[in-house]
């Protein structure tokens, strides 16, 4: 799959995941980060096999909502925090599936029992 057919919505803008052919296999993750340098000062790193994407524009994390849509604008995923949904990241930390590849809301919906706060982020795994 060409993670440049994809975008991402904040709630207010959406911008293009990848400018560029960038695959992403099956079952495989993608980790999304504004440099590179965040990856090096956050997980020293460590990205388990994840390929790692640069955003080319900055995502509004205050609206505390993501979107992933298709080269249509469908919303294919949403994830939601603070306010309700209990998941209330701190700093350098991150917000993760668990189990691994559970997602029992699709599209607009939103399941916060499908995630968990990772004061360790474990990317890729």
């Amino acid at each position: 799959m060409d993670l440049q057919n994809f975008k991402l919505s904040d709630g207010t803008n959406t911008l293009a995941i990848a400018n560029s052919n960038t695959s992403l296999n099956t079952g495989a993750f993608a980790i999304l980060v504004k440099s590179n340098g965040v990856i090096q000062q956050c997980l020293n790193g460590n990205v388990n096999g994840a390929v790692t994407v640069n955003l080319g524009a900055q995502v509004n994390l205050n609206t505390n909502l993501l979107r992933l849509l298709d080269a249509n604008d469908v919303v294919i995923d949403t994830i939601e925090w603070n306010g309700v949904t209990g998941l209330e990241p701190s700093t350098d930390e991150s917000i993760e599936r668990d189990p691994t590849g559970l997602d029992s809301a699709t599209g607009t919906n939103f399941a916060p029992s499908d995630f968990v706060v990772r004061t360790t982020p474990t990317p890729g795994l």
